[in-house]
């Protein structure tokens, strides 16, 4: 009952969002935008897109300690399952599938890949927020966005610093939930390679490296209908689709995914319907290029996971 729930507000979700980037679209404008597509940009963009996610899913790899790493190829592996999984279920469920499959095959406590899953979320988080800030000090958009942007920011490393002090210095004393405790310890566990202040550059280094390699993509992706974009739009569009891809929707984040790019374009000044028709086509492309991978390994290691 309740993941019947959790489906039909996932599609719900992304219907609101499919109604709000379609409410001004024009139909007619269509043949006109597609007819100057150009087909070598979204090639070389889909393949860009690929480095970045092939950079994240090795990644994924750092976020285990010593005493329960996985191996390069079962990072690789599980990260593009996950990711097929957020593809073809709501609530992106693909990370709950990344869980119980490490667990299966490397007996990964399922608590260490959940706490190493937050993590690597947090690392994107960040990233993220300040491709957000830099674009918006770069643009001459309203100062409301920066103070918003860079107020998330400080308050994503706040909390965290918080939470970690307060479960460390006065669990005994306000008796949290054990829910809270819980995350908090996996959270701490999964950020035991990070004490080695190389292992901590390591990841962020990778992470600054294939956010920047994604951003490359967009930039070929809009380039493909004839639009030379600034650095400054392709950080907020980065920053616009990943926000809204945050929030639970139906599978391959449908709706969120067009709103994020409608919103960053519309800001920017660009006609909505040309905007809407470009993150069509590039959510489709990015849409395949994280399946096939998916497919692949989740077809290969179907019979291999242990009872």
């Amino acid at each position: 009952m309740k993941n019947k729930a959790l489906l039909w507000f996932g599609f719900i979700l992304s219907f609101l969002f499919l109604a709000l980037v379609l409410k001004d679209f024009e139909v007619k404008k269509l043949y006109e935008i597609v007819r100057h597509l150009k087909i070598w940009p979204l090639i070389v963009a889909s393949l860009i897109f690929f480095v970045s996610y092939t950079l994240r899913a090795i990644r994924w790899k750092y976020f285990f300690p010593k005493e329960q790493s996985i191996d390069l190829n079962l990072a690789i592996g599980s990260f593009f399952i996950g990711n097929f999984g957020n593809n073809i279920f709501p609530a992106r469920l693909g990370d709950v599938w990344r869980i119980v499959l490490l667990h299966q095959r490397n007996d990964t406590p399922k608590s260490l890949v959940l706490g190493a899953t937050i993590v690597e979320r947090i690392f994107d988080a960040i990233a993220i927020l300040l491709s957000g800030i830099i674009a918006l000090l770069c643009s001459n958009l309203p100062q409301v966005y920066r103070y918003t942007i860079i107020g998330l920011f400080f308050l994503v490393v706040l909390s965290i610093f918080v939470a970690w002090y307060l479960e460390e210095k006065y669990q005994n004393k306000f008796n949290f939930p054990t829910r809270v405790v819980w995350i908090i310890k996996n959270l701490k566990l999964a950020m035991k390679p990070l004490n080695t202040p190389k292992k901590f550059l390591e990841i962020l280094a990778i992470t600054i490296i294939s956010w920047e390699i994604e951003l490359m993509s967009f930039y070929y992706f809009l380039y493909a209908f004839g639009i030379k974009a600034s650095l400054a739009l392709l950080t907020l569009i980065l920053f616009f689709i990943n926000i809204a891809v945050s929030i639970p929707s139906a599978p391959s984040n449908i709706g969120t995914f067009e709103y994020g790019f409608v919103l960053a374009g519309a800001l920017w000044n660009y006609d909505k319907s040309s905007i809407f028709t470009i993150a069509l086509v590039a959510h489709f492309f990015r849409f395949l290029i994280s399946m096939i991978p998916g497919i692949i390994f989740s077809s290969i290691w179907h019979f291999k996971l242990k009872s």
